[in-house]
């Protein structure tokens, strides 16, 4: 399978950056295991560094590369930086 993902950092805060406990923000694909959802793998890691006097920091990130999966794996997108990414379900 090919995978692609991008994805939109924007930390929602009239602060800047170099106010916010993390500055650092990541995402990860993961490969999930068939036999046990707790067991993945990361695939693809993406991470973005806040502009410690930006206030309106933003960027769009993109990952994507061709994967084998096994009867029962599923592809899951993990965000460590929540409150600092945009979702819109096309």
């Amino acid at each position: 399978y090919y995978v692609y993902s991008n994805i939109h950092f924007k930390p929602v805060s009239d602060r800047p950056a170099r106010d916010f406990l993390y500055q650092n923000f990541f995402a990860y694909l993961q490969k999930v295991s068939s036999r046990d959802p707790s067991i993945y793998e990361n695939l693809l890691k993406v991470a973005h560094t806040a502009c410690d006097n930006c206030v309106n920091d933003q960027d769009t990130a993109f990952m994507g590369g061709s994967f084998y999966l096994g009867a029962g794996e599923r592809i899951q997108l993990c965000s460590l930086s929540l409150g600092v990414i945009e979702f819109h379900k096309d």
